[in-house]
């Protein structure tokens, strides 16, 4: 085998005669595609610019799931919970204090989901006694994330030993932190707004 392939040399799946139209097709497109980013101005604006920043009291609605647990037998869950960005903040604010890898926006938001999900659990629920296994739908997550550095509360500040993405709060979120904007009774306020 490694004989035939010093004798046989091809690139990838391609048939040998087809290499060259091939890279003249290749080399067209790259030509046309310059042409078309600077007749367009570039490349088109960065998404997270293109969101709208949100106010410290809109709500936002999002969907996640956990276990409950009633009479010895538990249910998986999907429900929605209806926060204040206001609220979000004070839930991710801490974990972001100093740079802080991605997953924990995940991580935070499920410990704070299980510790409050029992009485969206029962709604369904109604004799459920516990929740565990909260998990917040990922693409909620995002938004979230994207949200937030939109309204300037979160930066990426660079990667860590094991190439993971950090994120840290920026002065603005941690002066609305210390504020009375985000007083921390308010974040349990929203058992009343469902």
């Amino acid at each position: 085998m490694p004989q035939m392939l010093e004798r046989y040399p091809v690139v990838g799946w391609v048939r040998p005669q087809n290499t060259q139209v091939l890279q003249d097709e290749i080399d067209s497109l790259r030509a046309k595609l310059k042409q078309l980013e600077t007749e367009m101005g570039s490349r088109e604006a960065d998404p997270i610019s293109m969101l709208p920043k949100v106010s410290m009291h809109e709500l936002y609605s999002f969907e996640y799931r956990m276990h409950a647990y009633q009479d010895g037998n538990f249910k998986d869950i999907k429900t929605f919970r209806k926060l204040t960005w206001a609220q979000l903040l004070n839930v991710l604010g801490s974990s972001f204090v100093s740079p802080t890898p991605e997953e924990y926006f995940s991580k935070r938001m499920n410990e704070y989901l299980n510790e409050t999900g029992l009485e969206d659990a029962r709604k369904e629920m109604p004799r459920a006694h516990a929740v565990s296994r909260a998990q917040i739908n990922i693409r909620a997550l995002h938004e979230i994330k994207m949200q937030m550095r939109q309204n300037e509360w979160i930066v990426p500040t660079g990667r860590d030993d094991r190439q993971r993405m950090l994120w840290q709060l920026t002065h603005k979120a941690q002066k609305l932190l210390e504020s009375n904007v985000l007083d921390s009774n308010r974040v349990f306020q929203f058992k009343t707004m469902h």
